[in-house]
């Protein structure tokens, strides 16, 4: 009965020992504040890109929507003539798409090109 009584001392006594060492490690305080990530400003002309991107793209998305709900109320006839000039109509975007992403690249590796280093290493 004792060494029963012993083992339970010296466990609750390890267990007191790690406990205090993690929970002294726990409270220690950071010395250097976390500073905010640093944002950049786009261009001007990168900007007007984007934008003009961005309002090309919600009026694809207003046109199409309106024309999905024409789908639900055609006949058999106008809704295949409406799923042919969608076909058309996505082909269209994609290529309208593919030509504004490659501008913006090229105009994002113009930047790149003649925009000062900062020695930064990246």
């Amino acid at each position: 009965m004792k060494i029963f009584t012993l083992k339970h001392v010296l466990l609750a006594a390890g267990l007191a020992a790690c406990t205090t060492a993690l929970s002294a490690q726990s409270t220690t305080v950071s010395a250097t504040p976390l500073t905010p990530p640093v944002k950049t400003e786009v261009p001007t002309a990168i900007q007007a890109a984007i934008d003009n991107f961005s309002a090309k793209r919600d009026a694809l998305i207003a046109a199409r929507k309106a024309v999905l709900d024409q789908l639900k109320t055609a006949t058999p006839e106008q809704r295949q003539a409406i799923i042919d000039k969608l076909r058309a109509d996505a082909k269209d975007l994609v290529a309208q798409q593919k030509a504004l992403a490659k501008d913006i690249r090229e105009k994002l590796r113009d930047l790149r090109k003649t925009a000062p280093t900062s020695g930064g290493g990246g």
